[in-house]
């Protein structure tokens, strides 16, 4: 009897045991799973933060980038204009003509993306904080594809301070209303002059292509972060 008493005993104070530890591991997976709850949620919090200001960013340099790529076009435009001229310049005020398309030819505006926001969440790591892979990646090699646009408009700026604007500044310094017509003439005889413009050209037309794909991918990411805030 005592031996069965005994035995009894024991077996209550193991199922108590076991039940005391059952409680103690349900309460801390309980906790653990508590505690990764929350911190999804303040992650999908902060998500939702850097989504909307690099939406902000992103919809600021597509902008920029459209109204440039709309100079640049119209710079283009000139530039076969006056080529035209260069061919066969009309008998009569292609002088005032020639003027207001090297104006246009000349007004540039230089692309200076904005990316705190973007160097900001690269650098801290809370790039990983975005849970659509697609959009992180794109957004991740974003600042390559600006890198390539630089270089190029970088090419525009230099041969346009280095070259285009020193002849032109030499050529100016020259016209006056007596002479005007007789430079500008000679201005359309110059092969060098023509040979500028289209040199300055090909360094547009090459940053306006690049600069393509650099919208349809600055377009693509905006739509995506408007779809992951949506949901």
């Amino acid at each position: 009897m005592k031996s069965f008493l005994r035995s009894s005993g024991e077996n209550a104070s193991m199922s108590d045991a076991l039940r005391d530890l059952l409680i103690v591991v349900v309460g801390i997976l309980g906790a653990l799973w508590i505690d990764s709850w929350w911190q999804g949620v303040q992650d999908r919090q902060e998500e939702r933060q850097i989504l909307e200001s690099l939406r902000t960013e992103f919809i600021g340099n597509r902008d920029q980038l459209v109204q440039i790529v709309s100079i640049l076009n119209r710079s283009t435009d000139a530039t076969e204009k006056i080529h035209r001229l260069t061919l066969a310049p009309p008998p009569n005020d292609y002088e005032i003509v020639l003027g207001e398309y090297i104006q246009s030819f000349m007004r540039t505006k230089r692309f200076d993306p904005r990316m705190g926001q973007l160097t900001s969440v690269i650098s801290s790591g809370k790039l990983g904080l975005i849970t659509n892979t697609e959009l992180r990646a794109r957004i991740a090699d974003w600042p390559d594809l600006i890198s390539d646009i630089e270089d190029n408009e970088k090419m525009i700026w230099d041969h346009t301070v280095n070259y285009v604007s020193p002849y032109l500044n030499t050529v100016a310094s020259r016209w006056d209303k007596s002479a005007f017509e007789t430079d500008a003439a000679a201005l359309l005889e110059d092969r060098y002059f023509d040979n500028l413009l289209r040199e300055n050209e090909v360094y547009i037309l090459s940053f306006i292509r690049e600069s393509s794909d650099v919208l349809a991918t600055t377009n693509r990411i905006i739509e995506m972060i408007n779809s992951d805030l949506d949901t």
